[in-house]
């Protein structure tokens, strides 16, 4: 799992609060003076934007790595009225309050990649990623999958007991969602180790990689995983899961296809899962979510965020069907185009 902050957007402090998270973020990733003050910019001015616009919202930082570089992530979350037209709204000098702010428009300049979408009546999502300018990681030039992910924790707790693992090689993605049972501390180890254990056993075939990991939550409060392997060259999406992690395969066109898991939970005594084969193609989604998110949602009303990046639209997902009321993760992953691969 990447380093990641959530912090509510309700009054100014709260941006002062994501800002030094972010530039600490980014100091720890090695950014230069320059690209820190980017990163300070950018959380500024989205934080101060939904104040302005929405009156209360969030903010969702992170660290990345990705074919582009090592990266800070800034997701801009909220429920205001939404933008009719946002190729209006990114002139430059455009605004609605009379402020002097950067603007969408600023922001994008800023970010190396740059994404928004905005429904009236919704809210608007905002997603800026900016990257450092160090020599990227051999092994991060060959990734072909897009994927982003959203947690938050429980409304009450400081640490989520959800945990997320993504395993990516040349066309092949394993993916892991896992949701301590409860809440707290005892859920967050429990997760915890069951992405050390992905880590050290993902490339093995699911039935086993399910099985080491039920050994290993042995003696604990247990889980609920769910666990995909994608695999480009066979056109296939394997899965495997136990207990309330839901999965679907969400089609360009808006069609879609749920995965099954299995009841029980991992680290307890469960039956034996089997593993289910699906179809892949270059224009399926890939959404899985904790039962902190409402499974109860149409992919036809959100096309325009499946067209962009996988962090958009997980945050988008996370915005209009966040329970409220438990940790929430929600993890998605499309094929990446080789054009889209900065050089």
């Amino acid at each position: 799992m990447e380093a990641s902050w959530n912090i509510a957007i309700t009054e100014p402090s709260q941006v002062g609060e994501a800002r030094r998270n972010a530039t600490a973020l980014a100091s720890s990733l090695l950014f230069n003076e320059t690209e820190t003050g980017k990163v300070a910019l950018v959380v500024t001015e989205i934080g101060n934007n939904i104040l302005r616009h929405a009156e209360s919202g969030e903010l969702l930082i992170r660290s990345v790595h990705d074919a582009n570089g090592t990266g800070v992530e800034i997701l801009g979350v909220d429920h205001g009225a939404g933008m009719s037209n946002i190729n209006r709204c990114m002139e430059d000098g455009y605004s609605t309050t009379g402020t002097a702010g950067i603007g969408l428009g600023g922001i994008r300049r800023l970010s190396g990649t740059f994404s928004v979408d905005s429904t009236p009546g919704k809210g608007t999502v905002v997603l800026s990623r900016i990257y450092r300018t160090h020599p990227k990681h051999p092994s991060l030039r060959t990734a072909s999958f897009d994927w982003g992910v959203v947690m938050v924790p429980h409304p009450h707790e400081r640490v989520s007991g959800d945990g997320y693992f993504v395993l990516e090689a040349p066309g092949v993605c394993t993916a892991m969602i896992v949701d301590g049972l409860g809440h707290g501390l005892p859920a967050a180890e429990a997760a915890q180790k069951a992405c050390h254990m992905m880590q050290e056993f993902g490339h093995q075939p699911l039935d086993d990689l399910l099985q080491n990991i039920h050994l290993g939550l042995r003696g604990g409060p247990g889980a609920a995983i769910g666990i995909a392997r994608i695999l480009v060259d066979q056109q296939q999406l394997r899965f495997i899961g136990i207990g309330n992690i839901a999965g679907c395969l969400v089609h360009r066109d808006g069609t879609s296809k749920s995965v099954m898991s299995y009841p029980g939970i991992i680290g307890h005594e469960i039956r034996k899962p089997k593993e289910m084969t699906y179809s892949w193609t270059e224009n399926t989604t890939l959404v899985m979510h904790s039962d902190g998110l409402q499974s109860q949602w149409n992919a036809h009303a959100y096309l325009q965020a499946m067209a962009s990046e996988s962090s958009l639209l997980a945050a988008t997902l996370y915005r209009d069907f966040n329970r409220g009321r438990d940790d929430v993760t929600v993890l998605t992953i499309k094929w990446r185009p080789m054009r889209s691969f900065a050089t």
